[in-house]
């Protein structure tokens, strides 16, 4: 007997054409397989089936493992075709290029821009690795001295400068509050302009990096206060205060 298909109804996903006495209301693909709608719902393998299947299992893998490609590909992890040196280097060329070339870089300076503006790019969550914990538990610390005024204060916090934004550790108000590692920042209790700290850089240029910074958060109309994490450490409550005394 043929299918009736004059009430004219479709599967609401596809689009494709479905029987008058269809009870689903969606196509053979799309329809639902769950619970009881599954045909295996609420059965069990009996003892003997599963010895069926293990055993046909068992000999299908004893066929492929006769194929000397398969094995290759189970002991390596490897999948699929594997690319030639050659074909990596080419890509690898066709990569640089890309990156090198002017226009490319324009364009995708624009297409970033764009999505900044439409928010479609969100700085980073404050509790990934790129904040120490360290950093993590001063901001803690600071929000429990705040009390009711620790509403105000501002992590995650992306500031527009001209082409270019800056990423500031925490913001209160027309304050910036930058926690800077002893190493990271180069503290220079510790360090010499000379010293090279991490990634072949001196303490010196980390200290124009975050001159600059400052410079730039200073234009923007932030006062900034600045806390070493040493500092920190010796005395948590005095700094602490002395941040208050500024904030409230």
């Amino acid at each position: 007997m043929s299918a009736s298909y004059k009430l004219n109804r479709h599967c609401p996903k596809c689009g494709c054409r479905i029987s008058d006495k269809n009870k689903s209301g969606y196509c053979n693909l799309h329809r639902d397989r769950t619970g009881i709608n599954n045909s295996f719902y609420g059965k069990h393998h009996s003892k003997e089936s599963l010895d069926k299947i293990k055993n046909t299992c068992k000999i299908r893998t004893e066929e492929l493992w006769k194929n000397n490609d398969y094995r290759q590909h189970v002991i390596t992890n490897i999948t699929g075709k594997t690319r030639s040196n050659e074909f990596k280097e080419k890509q690898r060329q066709n990569a640089i290029i890309q990156y090198q070339d002017v226009k490319q870089k324009e364009i995708r300076s624009e297409q970033m821009k764009e999505k900044w503006k439409e928010g479609k790019i969100q700085y980073s969550n404050h509790y990934s690795p790129n904040f120490s914990k360290e950093q993590i538990s001063f901001e803690q610390d600071l929000m429990e001295a705040l009390g009711d005024n620790a509403k105000n204060l501002k992590s995650k916090v992306t500031l527009s400068y001209k082409d270019t934004w800056i990423f500031p550790d925490l913001k209160y108000n027309n304050f910036i509050i930058e926690y800077n590692g002893d190493f990271w920042h180069a503290n220079p209790k510790k360090y010499k302009p000379d010293d090279v700290i991490h990634h072949n850089i001196t303490a010196s240029e980390i200290w124009e990096h975050d001159k600059l910074r400052k410079e730039k958060l200073t234009e923007l109309g932030y006062e900034i206060i600045e806390v070493w994490s040493g500092d920190y450490k010796e005395n948590k409550n005095k700094i602490l205060n002395e941040i208050l005394e500024k904030l409230i």
